[in-house]
């Protein structure tokens, strides 16, 4: 008697496997009934499952007869051997299966060269599951196909993961495209919205003309606001992050949530008390919640229940190997839930995709900001869906560890303007003109430049004294912040204004996100120049 020894993998332990054998022939090799009871417990215990299927039966002419099957296929399919022996090959084909690569299945090649291939495959409780199968002929005497052996294992888990790297890699490709555009386009924003502004200021209000401008005004508000989303789907927004209680933050919207929900949608909250605090920028925040809420409103016209939730979670690292891109820790989970119609698969699959939308109006931008923001905070959001039911989204950010900050005290400013003198130094002409026309008429001097050398030259040439710096972070041969610390030599005392259309990640390259620099996002409104500018200039007052 020889003890081989086989994993168990089902019983997570280990077992002898008594085969008897008799070596009978003057060789030493084995007899041919003890290397078959020998193949016999080899494959009944292999991890692999694996199904021996006879072709062109007169039973089945054309498909396929199962004819044998291992314990791990029972334990990967759910069919007992008694159940599925005898039954056509085509059983397995799952719904979602390629008509294609079943067809490759059935018609395998020479001995050779098995076909492998990946394929979603129907369990017996209807659950399908990708499995990788090596599918091999078998041939008799005469050179005719007469069996296929095919080789399963379970791929479910790899391609789940696959979906999800691609379908990052897909937002990742479009959110560079769309921080790509951002500069260049809230440079023209900047241009058109502040002229707009100045403009509506020498027309007389009620006039034709006054009432265009307007327009001109409100179309540069709605791309602003495009622009916005863009950059939160795309990562890139710039980022104020503070310590947040999440409770307090849901508490203090419930009477906004209320006004943009329909009032036949009840609201029901449901909190953990207390959550750990959170590290993440508020206002965007309060953007994904309330995505959130209004999606879920509207995915019940005819009424129905909202269902906000908090509380904490740890994801382990099982979890994280099942999801792209989680780490294992804690988290604090925000839950959205609605008793809507729910979402078949195919939806599900993109409702985070900027522009993927499925009413009649709306932008399709909801879902990818949120997707956006929680990402950019190094978090993670998935939602859950069933045709009938209802959805559910599930926002885990990562817990901070500290106390919550308190809300900034935000100072009334007079935003009526000045007489001090402000260099302006912008790159792009369009810009440059009306930000000199927006301060010229709050009362202040105004020089200007269109790059860091003319900025410096400007400075020297200039008598008297220069109060503020207000410079673009990106400039021609050199960044703002070179030209501020240049200035700030020879100007000792003089205030810094940054302004920028570009993204987080070029801010932080130029220093421009550092603790105590100033910065104003493009595109901006004359009042809220305005405001900066006395922010900096009155902070010593």
């Amino acid at each position: 008697m020889v003890s081989q020894w086989c994993e168990n993998t089902a019983a997570a332990k280990r077992v002898a496997v008594m085969i008897p054998i008799v070596p009978d022939r003057p060789d030493g090799e084995l007899s041919d009934a003890a290397e078959l009871r020998l193949l016999r417990a080899g494959v009944a215990r292999l991890n692999d499952a694996v199904l021996i299927s006879e072709i062109d039966t007169a039973e089945s002419p054309g498909s396929p007869i199962i004819r044998f099957v291992n314990a791990a296929f029972e334990r990967l399919s759910g069919w007992h051997r008694a159940e599925i022996i005898g039954r056509p090959f085509a059983l397995l084909d799952g719904l979602s299966s390629s008509a294609e690569l079943m067809q490759r299945v059935r018609v395998p090649g020479s001995e050779a060269d098995p076909n492998r291939v990946e394929l979603m495959q129907s369990a017996r409780d209807g659950r399908e599951f990708w499995a990788e199968v090596d599918v091999t002929p078998i041939y008799d005497g005469a050179g005719r196909q007469t069996h296929w052996i095919s080789i399963y294992r379970d791929i479910t888990d790899r391609r789940r993961l696959e979906e999800q790297l691609f379908h990052s890699q897909k937002m990742d490709a479009v959110g560079r495209l769309a921080g790509g555009v951002a500069h260049d386009f809230n440079n023209i924003l900047t241009a058109i919205g502040g002229f707009s502004e100045l403009l509506l200021d020498d027309l007389p209000a009620g006039t034709t003309a006054h009432g265009e401008v307007q327009q001109i005004k409100a179309a540069s508000d709605r791309a602003a606001a495009l622009t916005r989303q863009l950059l939160a789907f795309s990562r890139k927004q710039i980022m104020r992050p503070r310590h947040l209680d999440v409770n307090a933050l849901i508490h203090n919207m419930e009477r906004l949530m209320r006004r943009v929900i329909s009032a036949n949608v009840h609201i029901r909250t449901k909190f953990e008390e207390p959550l750990p605090s959170v590290y993440a920028d508020p206002m965007q925040f309060e953007q994904v919640l309330l995505n959130l809420v209004v999606n879920a409103s509207e995915a019940m016209p005819d009424g129905g229940i909202l269902t906000i939730e908090s509380g904490t979670a740890t994801l382990g690292a099982d979890y994280a190997a099942r999801h792209h891109g989680v780490k294992p820790g804690a988290y604090v989970c925000l839950i959205v839930t609605d008793t809507g119609a729910g979402m078949d698969r195919a939806t599900r699959e993109q409702i985070f995709e900027p522009f993927f939308t499925t009413k009649s109006a709306g932008t399709g931008l909801g879902l990818s900001t949120v997707y956006g923001i929680v990402r950019q905070t190094g978090g993670h959001v998935w939602v859950y869906s069933e045709i009938g039911v209802g959805t559910t989204f599930k926002v885990y950010l990562p817990v901070s560890g500290a106390q919550p900050d308190l809300p900034p005290l935000v100072a009334r400013v007079d935003v009526l303007g000045g007489r001090e003198t402000v260099l302006v130094v912008e790159d792009e002409p369009a810009v440059r003109e009306v930000v000199r026309a927006m301060l010229a008429r709050r009362g202040y001097t105004v020089l200007l430049a269109s790059d860091g050398d003319q900025a410096l030259r400007t400075a020297r040439s200039h008598s008297g004294h220069i109060d503020l710096l207000l410079t673009d972070v990106v400039l021609p041969r050199t960044n703002g912040r070179r030209v501020a610390e240049l200035l700030a030599v020879e100007r000792p005392g003089i205030k810094v204004l940054y302004m920028s259309g570009y993204t987080e990640g070029a801010m932080l390259s130029y220093g421009a996100l550092e603790e105590g620099v100033v910065l104003v996002e493009k595109p901006f409104s004359d009042l809220t120049l305005a405001q900066r500018i006395r922010e900096l200039l009155d902070g010593d007052r």
